[in-house]
């Protein structure tokens, strides 16, 4: 329902993004490593020592997505285009990850990223 109305989209983001936030700061000073996942682009990229873009094609996520959450093809692409574009994650990931394979070629490409 938020994807269809621009309006509570970002009036529930407003109130939700502070908090999570928050959490992460909290969580950030307690452990030496830490992975925040997050499909939107983050706000506060001061919080960050690094930011990695998860990349996989859209045709891949796409089967993904209507495989793991039964979603439409449509609907799928109604969301898609309400997200920032791919090349808005590319230009502040400090590495690109692909993630076009199945687990264990991404986490090979994980285990590589962090050497």
């Amino acid at each position: 329902i938020l994807y269809y109305d621009k309006d509570k989209l970002h009036r529930v983001n407003s109130i939700i993004h502070p908090l999570v936030y928050e959490e992460i700061k909290s969580r950030l000073l307690e452990n030496r490593l830490n992975v925040v996942e997050q499909a939107l682009m983050p706000d506060n990229k001061d919080i960050y020592d690094e930011i990695w873009y998860l990349h996989t094609d859209i045709e891949i996520r796409t089967d993904r997505l209507i495989l793991s959450r039964g979603l439409e093809k449509e609907r799928i692409e109604q969301i898609i285009a309400k997200q920032p574009k791919e090349s808005d994650f590319e230009s502040i990931a400090d590495k690109i990850i692909q993630n076009n394979g199945d687990r264990s070629e991404l986490e090979k490409n994980i285990r590589e990223a962090l050497r």
